[in-house]
């Protein structure tokens, strides 16, 4: 008798799915867990070993920073224009490409790839360009999460904060994605 025989169809199909979810708990659940308990903590640069416990200080110094407010505007701003002109962008190619009427299948694979490559490239540079040009300003008018994050760990020292708006970025994605993947059923 097999092992698939004696735990049946339902017991194997489990079995072999326990690999797949120690690896995403160990890539997942456990750094969102620490990210978590460290988001109630104050760390030294000093000392990046030794946490302090602070409770909501870290929660209540974000949502009270009218920074990070000016900085979720920023952002939603940026995307919002990106989102709009890459869409234009696209539709355009697609109508352009729709009158093709050889060769449609292998135009649309190398546009896709590059236009792909093209926004790795763009995403990676906009922080870049951000900081070397406006260092987010003037005040925080330029300013985005990716500078936001970079600032409050790196200049400000606050890695207890700087967790915590990876937290809320992160809850705020899955959020998104959840009420995206309710519209489809």
């Amino acid at each position: 008798m097999g092992r698939k025989q004696i735990l049946g169809d339902r017991g194997f199909a489990i079995l072999l799915l326990i690999p797949a979810f120690l690896l995403l708990a160990g890539v997942i659940l456990l750094p969102l867990i620490d990210a978590v308990r460290m988001s109630f903590t104050v760390t030294k640069h000093t000392s990046l070993h030794k946490h302090k416990y602070v409770g909501f200080r870290n929660y209540a110094r974000i949502f009270t920073d009218p920074t990070y407010w000016e900085v979720v505007k920023n952002t939603f701003l940026i995307v919002g224009i990106s989102v709009g002109l890459s869409l234009v962008t696209g539709f355009a190619l697609a109508i352009a490409l729709n009158s093709v009427k050889r060769g449609r299948g292998a135009l649309r694979a190398p546009i896709i790839a590059i236009a792909t490559v093209l926004r790795v490239i763009y995403t990676m540079q906009n922080f870049v360009i951000i900081y070397m040009i406006t260092q987010g300003g003037p005040g925080y008018a330029t300013e985005t999460f990716a500078l936001y994050v970079y600032e409050t760990a790196f200049n400000s020292a606050r890695l207890g904060s700087t967790w915590l708006i990876f937290l809320l970025v992160f809850v705020a994605l899955y959020l998104k994605l959840v009420v995206k993947e309710e519209k489809f059923y």
